[in-house]
């Protein structure tokens, strides 16, 4: 009898993990164009200060995590898919591509204020997989100021199975800091628990060369909506696994560092020190002053 849960042997997988890399849409989907005019939202999202630190964390904190992942994990491919804008300004568009050039792991797709990047997603992942009769894939969300531990990707390689196939993975269990950038130091730093958190949020699906679809029409995890009541629409595994990911808070950020505070009032929640989180996550080496 077929085995409908063994993954065949000539089945590609994927892991594509995608960043809004400073997207300029013109909606209001975000804080920061919800309480401004575009121009205004414009000028603020590509302001110095803003730019300088994402680019801080992008360089020091999200790429050497990812090229950690990458080379930890055996057995499936790891893509980082950076959606940027078409108006980002060209020093900073300089700087982004000097980052990446030199690694095929990493892609950026411009978007333009009025396009949907939900088909733009589905375009590029159809064609990247077309190279092989069939491929089960995941899709994940990350932002740029934010990282996931080599320990996740090891984790996701168990899901990418037909029989999860349409399922949303949510990994709850995570540790967020506030960093302070004057003093190079992260000031609070919290263990919680966030059930169907956006972060690391997964969707699993696959795609046939033959017919060029996905078997699951949505294609990927940002197609899939309000990460909040995404249980009352998908199949939701929560694995509830220690430290999967770490959440950066700063004063540049449109939350003004408002995830700690509220997390401070999460009965799920504890205070770590720095040093436990430097264990956890390295890369924090690359950008927090230690010691007096």
């Amino acid at each position: 009898m077929r085995n409908l849960f063994r993954t065949n042997k000539e089945t590609k997988k994927v892991v594509f993990v995608i960043t809004r890399f400073s997207l300029l849409l013109n909606n209001k989907n975000w804080k920061i164009s919800r309480e401004n005019s575009f121009d205004a939202y414009k000028k603020k999202l590509f302001s110095e200060e803003r730019m300088s630190e994402k680019f801080l964390f992008f360089r020091n904190l999200y790429i050497p995590a990812f090229k950690a992942a990458k080379s930890a994990v055996d057995g499936i491919e790891l893509k980082s898919v950076l959606l940027i804008s078409d108006e980002l300004p060209q020093p900073n568009l300089d700087e982004l591509q000097g980052l990446i050039e030199d690694d095929d792991s990493f892609e950026a797709l411009k978007v333009k204020k009025d396009d949907d990047y939900n088909d733009i997603l589905n375009a590029y992942i159809s064609n990247f997989l077309n190279d092989r009769k069939e491929s089960i894939f995941a899709t994940v969300r990350l932002d740029d100021d934010d990282l996931l531990s080599v320990k996740f990707f090891d984790s996701i390689e168990k899901y990418l199975n037909v029989s999860f196939v349409s399922r949303v993975i949510s990994f709850p269990r995570g540790i967020e800091c506030y960093f302070d950038s004057n003093k190079k130091k992260l000031d609070t730093c919290l263990s919680l628990s966030v059930p169907r958190i956006a972060l690391g949020l997964t969707h699993i699906n696959k795609y046939s060369k033959s017919n060029r679809k996905f078997t699951d029409p949505v294609g990927h995890i940002y197609n899939c909506g309000d990460h909040s009541n995404i249980h009352n629409r998908y199949n939701l595994v929560s694995d509830h696994q220690q430290n999967m990911f770490l959440r950066m808070n700063s004063d540049s950020q449109d939350t003004k560092g408002s995830g700690v505070k509220k997390g401070l009032k999460n009965k799920n929640s504890r205070v770590i020190s720095e040093e436990a989180v430097i264990s956890l996550f390295p890369e924090l080496k690359n950008i927090v002053k230690t010691g007096d």
